[in-house]
């Protein structure tokens, strides 16, 4: 009888001990699912702004474009100077208005 009380605390004790390793696996493998699930929402957050990024930027780059375009014109650039510099024509009079 003592032999089976012996081999029942045994049992017991190697159920335990199993117990805890399974539970510490199951932590570890959680904890990772976890980490990496959070990684991929962040990464998803900012692949968005990225995109959002993106899009502005190529709508600057046509402004950019426009600008370069209407700067290789010799009339625009004149008239650019004279309404942003108050640049005059000879007899021209400048009259500037508040907004």
């Amino acid at each position: 009888m003592a032999k089976k009380k012996r081999k029942a605390s045994k049992r017991k004790i190697r159920f335990f001990f199993a117990f805890l390793i399974f539970s510490g696996i199951t932590l570890v493998l959680g904890y990772n699912l976890f980490s990496n699930i959070m990684s991929i929402n962040k990464m998803k957050v900012e692949k968005k702004e990225l995109k959002e990024k993106i899009v502005s930027l190529k709508e600057e780059k046509k402004v950019l474009e426009s600008d370069i375009k209407k700067l290789q014109d010799s009339d625009y650039i004149a008239k650019y100077v004279r309404e942003k510099y108050f640049y005059s024509k000879d007899g021209e009079l400048i009259l500037r208005m508040d907004k």
